[in-house]
Formats: structure tokens, sequence, C-alpha cells
């Protein structure tokens, strides 16, 4: 009796279209949203995240911004003119970049996070940010036990902010079993 062979590339498509996924989308204006041209668009599976850290940060777009900002922060200027210096976003799980976004200066830029649930459909939060913050996304979609997290806050240096943004978000989504 013949018998048919399931192509390897076809069976991993498959299996990525059935995991759940996280997208993070930034647009540098309301227009860019509107016409659906992204500064930065990156897609990770829930599983690759785990309990690892997963941010948006901002750091200087080119050297020249790099130096300008280490000027003003070593003279005794006390006011930053923000519209000298551009920033881009980049997009890290702990301490590796995973995607970076084109420059802007300092201001707003549009977030959008999709959480992508292969029975439901794609769910869809949308914010404004301000260029240059901090941001860390807290998502716990593997149900790490309490364990887990506290062994991550033991082992972490406490005395950052992304550390202390995601502990925040790790307790947050706990829910102990009933």
């Amino acid at each position: 009796m013949p018998s048919k062979s399931l192509r390897l590339n076809t069976c991993l498509f498959l299996v990525q279209y059935l995991r759940y996924s996280l997208t993070i989308q930034i647009y540098n204006s309301l227009s860019d949203q509107r016409l659906d041209n992204p500064s930065l668009n990156q897609t990770i599976s829930l599983p690759a995240i785990n309990d690892q850290r997963l941010g948006l940060t901002y750091e200087q777009a080119s050297e020249s911004d790099a130096i300008a900002l280490q000027n003003y922060r070593d003279s005794e200027i006390e006011t930053l003119p923000a519209y000298l210096f551009k920033l881009k976003p980049v997009l890290k799980r702990e301490d590796t970049a995973l995607a970076t976004g084109t420059d802007q200066g300092m201001g707003q830029q549009h977030l959008i996070i999709i959480i992508n649930d292969p029975v439901r459909g794609p769910h869809a939060q949308k914010s404004i940010v301000t260029v240059s913050n901090e941001i860390v996304i807290g998502i716990n979609g593997n149900a790490i036990p309490k364990e887990v997290i506290e062994k991550r806050f033991s082992t972490l240096d406490p005395n950052t902010a992304a550390s202390n943004l995601q502990q925040i978000a790790l307790n947050g989504l706990y829910c102990p079993s009933l």
C-alpha cells in the first residue's frame, strides 16, 4: 500500500500557526499607525518568553547623539533640550536585542501589543508611550509557578528599573491554583 510522507517545513509552519504568540508594534505617529507603517514590528512565541523579561528600551540613534547626551550629563546644565536628540526603540528579551525600530525625536510613540490566540484570534492593546521610557511587557503565558518567580527575583539585581517592573508584572499576574 503506498504511503504519503509529510514535509517537515509544512509541519513547522503548522506548529507556529497553532502557537500563542505576542506581536509588538511601534508607530512613530498616528498616521503611520493608520497606514500600517510600523517603526518596529516583532512577533515572538509565548513559550520563547517563558519567565524572561521582555522589554522596550530606547537607545541613542547615533554616535553623535550618544556623545551629545553624555556632554549634557557631564555639564552643569540643569535642563535638557530634548529636541536635539534622537532615540530608537529596541525590543529586548533579557539583555538580547530582538528588534530595533527607526529613530525618533523625543516625544510620543504608539505602542500596540497583540496577543495572537490561535483559537479566539488576536487581541490588541493600544497605548501611547513616551520616547525614552523603560517599558517592560508583563506576560505569564506559561503559567509560571510562584517558586520560579521568587527564584528569578533572588538571582537578579533588584536595583534596576527593568527588573523591578518585571517583578511587579509577574507577581501581579500570578494566580495560585484554587
